[in-house]
């Protein structure tokens, strides 16, 4: 029996509550039974949005992967492992390097190379919904930014929000901000203040103990001099920028005194290192001679420029092997540009689209739409139980700041199912969509790197280079694979860009 974990995530909002987690652990522990998988941990991220990967339970999930702890993650569909194209890729492609296989409970997506494109799709459905609903979110942020209200996010050290959602003085942690300002502007280091808060008992806003990154938000933060600054993330709506909003902790010439500290204790940048070059072929391409993976490399010349290749790791670990070492930019170019030429024509995008369609047609789910229903209806007995005793002249302090909290989360889950009726009773995907999508591949930039990422990861499922040609196997129905003359791919000239002439077609069946 695999090992095995689950993946559960809430969209951000206030009071949380539990009915979406349970029913995406329910969802994903059955579909594990099914599949003969033991479950050895359940990752959950509670009110935190799949629009960036940085959730605390996603990125300690990431790290266990790479420890070997478990073969499968479990999401309960495309969304909960993540919102943003980019990120799910990324954190796809690592995992699969790891050996670690992401499965849905509630999307039949299938094993082999249709499924990937499939999974594309949905990412990319996905991500148009989320944009969608933030465009909401960002409308009403900006209406409690008017009236200088939190928007949402961790209360900074030093503040509090009074009943209106504003911002006021912590009157325990305001003195203990000037401190830790003061002391850095003076010289001190951060790790020694942190050391000095800890052993007097003080808890950063979250009660955990101080540590040398404690600071760096906090130093960075303009509110503490009394700046209430919102970036609008909408075109037509202009950014915030106030001074009478929020209350200030300390002086503007404290801050600045903290910022010309932080500038002079800046390293230079160092040189760029080859883990920070993203090798697009990783994991995808193999040495045909003997059989080894290709992996990323780099050399300098004598001029100190650095150039980054491709060698088989037999070579690099000294196993015999002979084959030269190929330009990363030049490897990567040419099987970007066979695939533009083989995989986006009119037929064969013509048959994914419609296989897309009767996917979709066969896979509609409510279940998120019902929990966020039922959720609503017992939120809305609360409110009117609080009202009744309000009523009857029973009111405090606490039963205040519970009402707001609900009021708060009727809106939230009244924009949520708003968003799941959206899905369910409109058409996921029009096939003209699923065309369009298609088709920008094949008029994209192939000059931009993140546009030959996306083609690579979609559609290249192995590559095998040989003495003479390389073979590519791409990820489509009948898993078409193709030769190329590469007799200039072992040029390292700037000036070589493959053309692609005299193609050949081989066997699927002769591919190994």
């Amino acid at each position: 029996m695999e090992l095995a974990v689950t993946y559960n995530r809430y969209s951000p909002g206030p009071d949380q509550r539990e009915e979406s987690i349970t029913g995406q652990l329910r969802e994903n522990h059955r579909l594990a039974e099914q599949k003969n998988l033991k479950v050895i941990h359940d990752y959950i991220d509670r009110s935190l949005s799949g629009k960036t990967d940085e959730r605390p339970q996603f990125k300690q999930m990431m790290k266990d992967a790479e420890k070997g702890l478990f073969k499968y993650v479990i999401c309960y569909q495309t969304s909960r492992f993540a919102r943003d194209k980019y990120d799910a890729v990324v954190n796809k492609k690592r995992l699969k390097k790891l050996g670690v296989k992401v499965i849905y409970s509630k999307m039949n997506i299938p094993d082999g190379p249709e499924g990937i494109i499939l999974e594309s799709v949905l990412e990319a459905l996905d991500e148009y919904y989320s944009e969608e609903l933030k465009q909401k979110v960002i409308r009403g942020q900006y209406d409690n930014a008017l009236q200088g209200k939190a928007i949402g996010g961790r209360v900074p050290f030093g503040y509090k929000l009074d009943e209106n959602g504003r911002y006021i003085y912590d009157e325990e942690k305001t003195p203990i901000v000037r401190e830790i300002f003061t002391r850095y502007a003076a010289g001190e280091k951060a790790i020694t203040i942190c050391e000095d808060l800890n052993k007097r008992g003080f808890r950063t806003s979250i009660g955990g103990m101080f540590n040398k990154n404690s600071f760096h938000t906090m130093f960075k933060n303009k509110k503490y001099m009394g700046i209430y600054h919102f970036k609008s993330k909408d075109p037509d709506l202009k950014d915030i920028y106030c001074e009478d909003k929020i209350p200030a902790i300390i002086t503007k010439e404290l801050f600045e005194k903290v910022q010309a500290r932080i500038k002079s204790n800046k390293h230079k940048k160092s040189k760029k290192r080859l883990d920070d070059m993203y090798f697009l072929l990783s994991g995808k391409a193999y040495d045909g001679n003997c059989g080894g993976a290709f992996v990323g490399d780099s050399g300098t010349s004598k001029n100190g420029e650095t150039y980054y290749y491709y060698t088989c790791q037999n070579k690099k670990s000294r196993k015999g092997c002979k084959t030269k070492s190929v330009r990363k930019e030049c490897f990567e170019d040419i099987i970007v540009e066979a695939t533009r030429k083989i995989v986006f024509n009119d037929d064969l995008i013509e048959s994914i689209s419609e296989w897309i369609i009767q996917f979709q047609e066969k896979n509609t789910d409510n279940s998120m739409l019902k929990i966020a229903e039922k959720e609503l209806q017992n939120v809305r007995s609360s409110i009117k139980n609080i009202m009744n005793a309000i009523e009857h002249g029973i009111i405090t302090d606490t039963t205040k700041e519970r009402l707001i909290e609900l009021e708060a989360r009727q809106a939230q889950l009244e924009t949520e199912i708003k968003f799941e009726t959206c899905k369910i009773n409109s058409p996921k995907v029009k096939k003209e969509q699923v065309i369009f999508w298609l088709e920008q591949f094949r008029d994209g930039d192939k000059n931009k790197e993140s546009y030959k990422k996306q083609v690579i990861d979609t559609f290249v499922n192995a590559v095998v280079l040989y003495e003479e040609i390389v073979t590519i196997a791409f990820n489509y129905a009948n898993n078409e694979i193709i030769d190329i003359p590469l007799n200039k791919l072992k040029n390292s000239s700037d000036s070589v860009r493959m053309s692609l002439i005299n193609w050949t077609r081989r066997d699927s069946n002769s591919y190994t």
